[in-house]
């Protein structure tokens, strides 16, 4: 239903911008081009993977990319599954298995649809970083490289989930292995990009204030802006975000690159508590960015204790059952320009980590 309204009614705007970025780059052009409208804001590299793409006429290629994005979806939370049952001698039940994906399912879904509409690539990059942790435990030696590479194109797509590398510091091999994956995803495919991307990132930025009690936008700027009275323009925003993320990674455990294979449980909680740290520092923390929490909420909540259970289950209900018009007022929008998405996520940031340390 979610791909219907987009292909019919709302066109999945993003998508456009994406399919032209890659047409210009195909032309020997910038694949930035400074304008607030239809602007491509991912990392240079990133073009390539809309690349082939720009084979297909444009109305071919929205059909292409929407069945992509309905299979990413709903292959996401199994893949994730499949990755912490590498090393885990539990077995769920298909009732346990149904009852988490209700959880996350009720949390997401308007986030999804959302998400849908303007044919964003959120669960699609998260799908592209899960292969390759999958690649990285279904193959060996050398050739784990492939995965390594794939968890680095897509954290680096939007470019602030490259911070998810900050887990793998058990040791120094660990270091150096990450930061030699990053130098082609740095350099292709041109690295003079990075200005273009900069400029048209700032733009973009500058043309989206986030006037509180804004409730489209959900994540650290407009927090401070509304609790604090910071300026979205200043550094004040990026410091108390830069504090947080600072002591969720202190909190977490720490790991070699390749503890996929043997300690996936703790290592994906650790992933997914950093992900959401990341995710709510954005500087354009649109509603449907938490549209990965899908995929969070799922494999939390196969992993929680009856009391963490508890707590999934009321921050579920909290998001999923304030639908507009209840009582003759929008309270989904009212509840939301307190940032109540935000402090949610607080939340479930702390028990992620929490998740992180038990089973570590």
């Amino acid at each position: 239903m979610s791909g219907y309204r987009r292909q019919y009614l709302s066109d999945g705007r993003d998508f456009f911008a994406y399919y032209r970025a890659a047409e210009r780059f195909a032309q020997g052009l910038s694949p930035y081009f400074y304008t607030k409208d239809f602007a491509f804001k991912y990392a240079p590299v990133s073009v390539l993977i809309y690349l082939p793409f720009t084979l297909l006429r444009y109305e071919t290629a929205r059909w292409v990319y929407l069945l992509l994005h309905c299979f990413v979806v709903v292959a996401s939370p199994w893949l994730a599954l499949k990755i912490i049952q590498h090393s885990s001698s539990i077995k769920w039940s298909w009732k346990e298995l149904a009852i988490s994906q209700l959880v996350s399912l009720m949390a997401t879904l308007r986030f999804i649809d959302g998400e849908f509409q303007v044919s964003q690539s959120g669960i699609s990059l998260l799908f592209l970083i899960l292969l390759g942790l999958r690649a990285i435990q279904g193959l060996s030696g050398r050739l784990r490289f492939i995965g390594v590479f794939l968890v680095g194109l897509g954290g680096i797509t939007k470019i602030h989930s490259i911070s998810l590398f900050s887990l793998f510091t058990k040791n120094i091999k660990s270091v150096w292995l990450s930061a030699l994956v990053m130098v082609p995803l740095i350099l292709l495919p041109k690295p003079t990009l990075w200005f273009d991307w900069w400029v048209q990132t700032q733009q973009t930025y500058r043309d989206l204030p986030m006037h509180p009690p804004e409730y489209q936008f959900q994540g650290i700027y407009p927090l401070s802006m509304w609790a604090f009275g910071f300026d979205q323009f200043s550094i004040q925003p990026l410091l108390l975000w830069l504090g947080l993320f600072v002591v969720v990674w202190w909190l977490l455990p720490k790991f070699d690159l390749f503890d996929w294979v043997s300690r996936s449980e703790s290592l994906m909680m650790s992933l997914i508590a950093l992900m959401a740290t990341t995710l709510i520092g954005s500087p354009l923390p649109w509603h449907y960015t938490f549209s990965v929490f899908w995929v969070f909420l799922f494999v939390s909540y196969l992993l929680a204790n009856p009391n963490e259970k508890k707590v999934l289950i009321a921050v579920s209900l909290v998001l999923g059952l304030t639908p507009q018009g209840i009582l003759g007022i929008d309270l989904s929008r009212w509840i939301e320009s307190y940032q109540s998405i935000t402090w949610l996520s607080f939340v479930l940031i702390a028990l992620w980590v929490k998740q992180a340390r038990r089973l570590a």
